[in-house]
Formats: structure tokens, C-alpha cells, sequence
């Protein structure tokens, strides 16, 4: 993951979380859900968080945030982290400041379709509120249909997933797009190139439906003139 918060913008932006993209605070919805005092941390945090669900902020700084002492600050953190609410790290290269990572359902600053996706990868369980008949089930649905064919697919191939950025990597992306990607589908609309990168179609085949009868000796004929010329 993104060592620093410059670090951690670069990589939302290659995932297209961006600032311009959807932001969701829904913390607002768990107030009959979570304690007062929870509640009152969790939104805290949730106003700090830079994108995606991710705060970077320092230690003195948690302290005010959460209300809390210096000699208390990680007992607060850990009772959160138990219940599922957030996630804390340090960041590798600014001293003294922590990464936190908010459980998406209550925050989200990036592309809605990376939300559910990103939390189960995070190791976040969904936490539902007690408004959740208000919200489309839709997104819930083909959220949990995407992580169950993950999951199917990692138990099948993760473990010999290549690493990102490497030879074999964008070799796997080749072939993959060479089977099913852009160029496939404009061969499939588009008879002509189709023909043409088709290596089964033999050249007499390919001329004859290319060319109808008349062009075919209309070129032959301007061929054999500009052989002539060379001569």
C-alpha cells in the first residue's frame, strides 16, 4: 500500500478515485447504531480521511481528534479496530503520523464502484444501518456476486498471480486483450479487418472478397502500367 499521502493520492488516482469522482459520508446513518462515543470517534475520523476511506494524521493531531490523551490515544484506537471500524497503520516515511483506514460503509472519497470491492479486500465487513430499506439493494447484490467470483478466482489463481509491473504482468494483459479486448471487437464489426487478421483466410480467398471482379482488373491493369514505367 501507498507509503505517504502524496504516495496514496497517485495510487487512487491510477484506480480512478479521483476528486472529481463520487464522495458517500454516510456515517450520518449509523448514529442509531453505533454508541454516542463510538460514533462521535468514527465521524471524526471520517472528516479527516484525504480519498478513498484512508487518513493520514499525526499523532498530536489523533489526540484533539478523538478527544483523547497521548497516554490513551492507542486504547481507543484498538477498542475501534476490534470492532471492525477502522484500521490503523503507520506512515513508513513521515514520522509520527498515522494511517487510518475507515470501514467504507461509513465513508467513501472515490469511484462508488471501487467502495465494496476495496473494503472486502481491506478486510472490512459490511456494517448495515438500520436505514438500509432506503437504500438500492441493487448495488449489494452485484457487490457480493463480484467478491464471491474473486474470491473464486483468487483461491484458483492468486497464488500464481503475477506481480504489477512486471514482464509476465503485461504479458497476461496482452494476451487477455488480444482474446477479448477493443481489438477483437472492431474485428467482429468490421468484416474487412476481420479478413485481414483472420491467418486461416488464404490470399486468393481474401483477394476474391475484397475485391469484386472489375476492381481486381482495374488494379492489375494500373499494376502492370507502373511495372512497365519502372522498367
Amino acid at each position: 500500500m501507498a507509503k505517504s499521502k502524496q504516495a496514496h493520492r497517485e495510487y487512487a488516482n491510477k484506480l480512478g478515485d479521483k476528486p472529481g469522482k463520487a464522495a458517500y459520508n454516510g456515517i450520518k446513518e449509523f448514529a442509531g447504531v453505533l454508541s454516542k462515543p463510538d460514533f462521535a470517534k468514527v465521524f471524526a475520523l471520517c472528516q479527516e480521511v484525504d480519498r478513498r476511506n484512508l487518513a493520514f494524521i499525526k499523532r498530536s493531531a489523533l489526540c484533539k481528534v478523538l478527544n483523547t490523551t497521548p497516554d490513551h490515544l492507542y486504547r481507543v484506537l484498538n477498542e475501534l479496530e476490534r470492532k471492525h471500524y477502522i484500521k490503523v497503520d503507520k506512515a513508513e516515511h513521515e514520522k509520527g503520523v498515522l494511517k487510518i483506514w475507515v470501514n467504507p460503509s461509513f465513508i467513501w472519497k472515490g469511484d462508488l464502484a471501487n467502495r465494496w470491492i476495496s473494503g472486502e479486500l481491506q478486510g472490512f465487513p459490511v456494517i448495515e444501518c438500520k436505514r438500509r430499506g432506503s437504500i438500492s439493494t441493487i448495488i449489494f447484490g452485484e457487490t457480493e456476486k463480484a467478491i464471491v467470483a474473486y474470491d473464486a478466482w483468487y483461491a484458483e489463481h492468486g497464488h500464481k498471480a503475477h506481480q504489477p509491473n512486471t514482464f509476465e504482468w503485461y504479458a497476461e494483459i496482452n494476451m487477455f486483450d488480444n482474446a477479448y479486448g477493443e481489438g477483437v471487437r472492431l474485428t467482429k464489426e468490421n468484416q474487412t479487418l476481420n479478413r485481414i487478421l483472420n491467418p486461416a483466410t488464404s490470399e486468393a480467398n481474401f483477394i476474391r472478397e475484397l475485391f469484386a471482379p472489375a476492381q481486381y482488373r482495374a488494379y492489375l491493369q494500373n499494376f502492370a502500367k507502373l511495372t512497365r514505367r519502372i522498367k
